[in-house]
């Protein structure tokens, strides 16, 4: 509907429209709720688009000609476009990560997009850099960021070929260099009407607030969603896992996560509320 009424407002007034949608067709509808295939068998959405094909043609030129119409207001443009040799990936090496995160990164290169040979690509770029932040994040960085890597690319050791490095951002925020270990859970219920807790039940799980006589659900419900433990490493995706059962309950009408961390002598610890 945006793109409709987008294109609707640049017709009236005269101007063409375009969208770069992503040049990989499935990420448009996995990653990007962008429906191509419905803007371009259409009419009303959109008269052109320009992918963003990012494929190591570092060499490509563009010329144009300008042929006279007769109309002599009026002129048409042809331009040429020389993409040239692609360049392709030659050595890959992930480097200076802090020595547990490097050792999760080393024993997880086979799943990596990036391979030696392939043409060298940016898009491809984007998805280790969250292959990255995935892992991590599943094992306790709880703090790292996909824009935390970036990647050195060196083209004059060999002609046609980048040879690559993937490091961490300069200046790496503390924070995101340290493991977090789940830690206290406390769970705040709010009334009917939007009252604040004012009691509480302690359990070995967690500490339930609550507003009222009790609280309106019962603790065991609650403890069967979650899925992680006190003492296990942060994972998103058992936050995610845990987000997802507390909505399938249809008891809240809506759940925020918190987590607020704490320096122990032992371990960082995550107290989740």
């Amino acid at each position: 509907e945006l793109i409709r009424r987008v294109y609707d407002v640049c017709h009236e007034r005269g101007v063409l429209f375009g969208v770069s949608p992503d040049g990989n067709i499935d990420n448009n509808y996995s990653k990007h709720s962008a429906d191509v295939k419905t803007w371009l068998s259409n009419s009303g959405y959109v008269d052109f688009i320009m992918p963003q094909i990012y494929y190591g043609f570092f060499n490509g030129s563009v010329t144009h000609e300008i042929i006279p119409q007769k109309d002599p207001k009026m002129e048409k443009i042809t331009y040429v476009i020389d993409m040239g040799n692609p360049y392709y990936l030659d050595s890959i090496a992930w480097l200076k990560y802090p020595s547990k995160a490097d050792s999760l990164i080393q024993t997880t290169r086979r799943k990596s997009v990036l391979k030696k040979g392939d043409n060298f690509s940016v898009l491809k770029l984007e998805e280790e850099r969250q292959r990255i932040s995935d892992l991590l994040r599943n094992n306790g960085y709880y703090y790292f960021r996909p824009d935390l890597t970036t990647f050195r690319a060196d083209t004059l050791q060999k002609s046609g070929y980048v040879s690559l490095q993937v490091v961490p951002q300069n200046g790496l925020p503390v924070e995101a260099k340290k493991q977090y270990y789940i830690g206290k859970t406390s769970v705040y219920l709010t009334g009917y009407n939007g009252e604040t807790p004012t009691d509480s039940l302690v359990f070995p799980s967690m500490t339930l607030h609550y507003h009222g006589k009790k609280p309106g659900i019962r603790p065991s419900a609650l403890t069967r969603s979650f899925f992680y433990r006190r003492g296990e490493l942060f994972s998103q995706d058992r936050q995610t896992f845990t987000q997802e059962a507390i909505a399938r309950m249809n008891v809240f009408k809506f759940a925020e996560f918190r987590y607020l961390p704490k320096d122990y002598r032992w371990y960082q610890q995550l107290q989740y509320e």
